[in-house]
Order: C-alpha cells, then structure tokens, then sequence
C-alpha cells in the first residue's frame, strides 16, 4: 500500500512538474523591433483614380506586455510604415505616398521543445491610422476647356487635384515569429507581421485653372482599396524578475534511536 501511495504521489509530482517550470517564466516585458516592409499594391477610386505600387522602407514596432508563464503572452504593441507609392496609374505629374501607425492589442502562443529558441505564432486586434498622400497634375486647361495630358485621366473632373489626409479605422494583424534566449532575461526575436487596415477614405481639393488663374476649387474625395503591410522586424525583448529559485531540500529524517 506505502508504495503504491508513493508512485501515485511521484507520478503527480511528475505530471506537475510543466506547469511549476511554466509558473517560472511568468513576468512583465517591454520589446523593440526594427525592420523592412512595404504596403500591397492598391487601387484608388473616387475623383483620384489609379493603382499604385509600394516600394519598401524602414519600418519600428515598440511593445508592453505580460507573459503568464503558461505559453501565451499578451502585449500592447505600436508600429509605423511610410512608404512612396510612386506615380498613380504609371502617369506623369502623378505621386502619392502612405504611412500607416497601428495600434494593437496581441495574444501570443509560445511553443516550448525547441532549446534555446521558441518559436511563436499570433493575432492582434485594433486601430490603424492610415495618412495618405496623393497628388495629380495630369491635365492642362486653354481656354476654358480642360484637356487630358495622359490618355487615361487620374485627376477626374479637375485640372489638378491634391489630398493630403489621414483616417482611423479598425484593424487586424498576423504574427510569426522566433525567440532565441540569449539570458534569462533577455530575448532576441525576430517576426513577419501582415497588417490589414482594409480601405479608408481621404479628402482634399480639385483645382481648375486657366493659363494658370485659379478658376474654381472643390473638395474631393479619393478611397483606397486593400489598405495593407508586410513587414519583418528584428529586435529584443527583456522580461522583468527572474525565475522563481527553487525550494529548499527537506530536512534529512532524524537518525534511529
């Protein structure tokens, strides 16, 4: 029967042991990241009207949060994106750029059984706010009339039109990533990310002119489609405390009488 109780209790002990070695890694964090990354290619609609092709840049993410020592983490996370999006539609006289500054919550799943590296997957849900940049000179004006420079106009109606706006709308990110311990406190991670902010509309003004007199001004409005981000960052991450140390040994049985 003793031994029988004794195999019992040190098969519990042994099937606790994860969640006490989990219970160690339980701490605060802060995270910094730096990197490369490039909006999709998008569609403009409205009185602006083309697609654009991003080009890469530098992109920084800076992050809080807590990890419950029971392979998920959850952190507040900041990031920014400015990209050119060269000429709209390919036409001459046209430019447009785009900064996207996210604001997320994320939840993180660690996997353990990988040594000194843990890889991660996660998902985040918040607030992107999206600053465009648009500008299109493509027509020329004689006379009253207004005459298309490019065989398909991007400025509609105008002889030029310019937006420089930002809009807020919800948003929703993709993560993977892998930590390498280099401490006990100290990790480098590095992570891809997808961004996607969806579409956003943005407002500016419509020109036409003659011989270069301002002939009337209008608010305009241009949407652009597919308002999104591929990014991979690099960087490290510091958890505060340390592990829990260990009990202390049981005190030896006292000798036979």
């Amino acid at each position: 029967m003793k031994h029988k109780l004794l195999s019992a209790v040190a098969i519990t002990v042994l099937m606790a042991a994860p969640s006490f070695a989990a219970a160690d890694d339980e701490g605060w964090y802060v995270r910094g990241n730096v990197g490369y990354g490039t909006h999709v290619d998008s569609d403009i609609t409205g009185e602006i009207v083309g697609d654009v092709e991003s080009e890469g840049n530098g992109t920084f993410s800076v992050g809080a949060g807590y990890d419950f020592g029971n392979n998920w983490r959850l952190e507040g996370d900041a990031a920014t994106l400015f990209t050119d999006l060269g000429a709209i539609a390919q036409a001459q006289g046209t430019l447009a750029s785009l900064r996207t500054t996210s604001y997320m919550l994320n939840a993180l799943y660690d996997f353990d059984d990988f040594g000194a590296f843990k890889p991660y997957v996660g998902a985040g849900l918040g607030w992107a706010n999206v600053d465009a940049s648009l500008a299109a000179h493509d027509f020329q004006t004689t006379s009253g009339t207004i005459t298309a420079i490019a065989d398909n106009p991007v400025c509609v109606n105008f002889a030029s039109c310019s937006v420089d706006n930002n809009q807020t709308s919800l948003a929703w990110q993709l993560i993977a990533g892998v930590g390498y311990a280099v401490t006990e406190n100290l990790t480098w991670d590095t992570q891809y990310r997808y961004l996607d902010a969806g579409s956003t509309n943005v407002n500016g003004i419509g020109e036409n002119f003659i011989n270069g007199r301002v002939l009337s001004t209008s608010e305009i409005g241009a949407e652009l489609t597919d308002v999104a981000a591929h990014s991979i960052l690099t960087g490290f991450r510091y958890k505060f405390g340390g592990a829990t140390p260990p009990p202390p040994p049981p005190p030896p049985p006292p000798a036979p009488v």
